[in-house]
């Protein structure tokens, strides 16, 4: 059978969870692409290597990710919020990828 991968996209508040939380409740495994980055971005440490060159040490408090610090700077400055998405958006997207085919194991739609 063939394997497919549904994305889910959408704008702050337009109902990307409340599908995704409807389909996690019909059977399908669903990988949050937001849960994943923060995953990364904590543990990671390529990711955490970047964030403090182009964030500085503030980015991290006793080595956990100081989440209030860098949504400042995001939410503040367009131009951090291409920074951090750069820095993110390739490693989450290929650990996506790795869980989805690992999923495709046992799962024909993830």
């Amino acid at each position: 059978m063939k394997k497919i991968k549904i994305a889910i996209t959408g704008g702050i508040g337009s109902g990307k969870s409340l599908v995704s939380d409807y389909l996690e409740k019909k059977g399908f495994p669903v990988l949050r692409a937001d849960l994943i980055a923060k995953e990364l971005m904590a543990h990671d440490p390529e990711v955490k290597g970047f964030l403090i060159t182009e964030f500085g040490p503030e980015s991290f408090l006793d080595d956990k990710l100081n989440t209030k610090f860098l949504a400042e700077k995001v939410f503040s400055n367009e131009e951090d919020v291409l920074k951090i998405n750069a820095i993110v958006h390739l490693p989450t997207m290929e650990k996506i990828d790795l869980l989805a085919n690992d999923l495709f194991k046992s799962h024909n739609v993830v």
